[in-house]
Formats: C-alpha cells, structure tokens, sequence
C-alpha cells in the first residue's frame, strides 16, 4: 500500500516562481557579452566593407535597435547576477549576525553565571541577577531559560533555610518578570 500523504512544507521547498541561480546569470552574462560583441563585429565588417558611402547610412539606421536591444540583455543579465551576489552577501551578513548575538546572550550568560558565584561581593551578586534578568527577557527562549535555571539556583542554593538575603526580592522579582512573558524555569524552588 502506497502513502499519499504529500511531503510537509519543511520536507520539500517549492517556490512560487521559477529561480535562476547566480551561476546561471553570470553564464548569460558572459554569453550575452560575447553574443553582442560578434554582432557588433559582423555588422561593422558588413557596413565598412567597401568603405562608407553617402547612400549606406541606412545600414546603420537598421541596425541601431538591434544593437541598442543587444545592450539591454546584456545589461539585463549583468543586473541580475550582481542582485544575486547582493542578495548571498546579504543572507551571509544576517546569519553573521545572528551568530554573533547568540555569541554576546551566552557571554552574558556566562558573565552572569560568574557574578552570581561571588556571594562575598553582594554588589556582584547583584550585577549578576540583573545580567541574567536581561537574558530572562531577551527574545531568545533558550538563553532565557538557562538564565532563569541559574538565578533558581541561587535561590534554592542561598536562600531556601532563610526568608531574609539581601538579594531575595531581586531574585524572585527577576524569575517573575520571566514568568509574566511565559518563561517556565526548569527547577523547582522550595
């Protein structure tokens, strides 16, 4: 028994429009080039055969919009290669940067992670839970989580046989704001 069901989106990628891709426009650039060239070429040894007279102007004349049509393809195609390349260079940038802002959230992370360990600074204590609380609201739901488990730790870790530590209403106001916009950590505080 055959299975009908269609491929989902994510299996198969079928574009609306017919996609040319850069290597193909560069081909139809150069041939074009080369196209018009022969063609310029052929019809300047044909007007300049037996010299240019008063009455062979006409030659030129007929040959004037095919030469300027020659012209238009070639540019035609140069424009679409180069918007090809923009267009990789531009998806290159942005996969860059995207990679870039996770390298910046996981330094923060870390940085975070570092300061929250340095419980005989309270100012570092402090610094380290407003770090991890601009990962808890950050777009990035992994990094928010992660950030949410570590201050959990801490609140499990420091403050679990005491209702009075100096960072308790930090901590526990951080983890909240993260659960306002549906953040859920992975610990349990008791």
């Amino acid at each position: 028994m055959q299975n009908n069901i269609p491929p989902s989106p994510s299996e198969k990628k079928i574009s609306e429009f017919p996609s040319v891709s850069e290597g193909k426009w560069e081909s139809l650039s150069v041939s074009s080039a080369i196209f018009t060239f022969v063609c310029f070429s052929a019809v300047a040894v044909w007007i300049l055969e037996g010299g240019i007279e008063q009455g062979d102007v006409w030659k030129i004349q007929i040959f004037t919009p095919f030469g300027v049509a020659l012209f238009a393809g070639v540019t035609y195609c140069t424009v679409n290669w180069r918007g090809k390349i923009t267009t990789r260079q531009a998806d290159l940038a942005a996969s860059q940067l995207r990679l870039s802002e996770r390298e910046s959230k996981a330094k923060l992370l870390q940085e975070g992670a570092k300061l929250l360990g340095e419980l005989g600074k309270p100012s570092h204590v402090s610094a380290g839970i407003s770090t991890l609380a601009i990962l808890i609201l950050s777009d990035d739901e992994e990094f928010a989580v992660q950030a949410m488990n570590l201050v959990a730790d801490l609140v499990q870790r420091e403050m679990a046989s005491s209702d009075d530590h100096v960072h308790r209403e930090e901590a526990f106001l951080a983890l909240k704001k993260g659960q306002e916009i549906g953040r859920q950590s992975d610990r349990e505080i008791r």
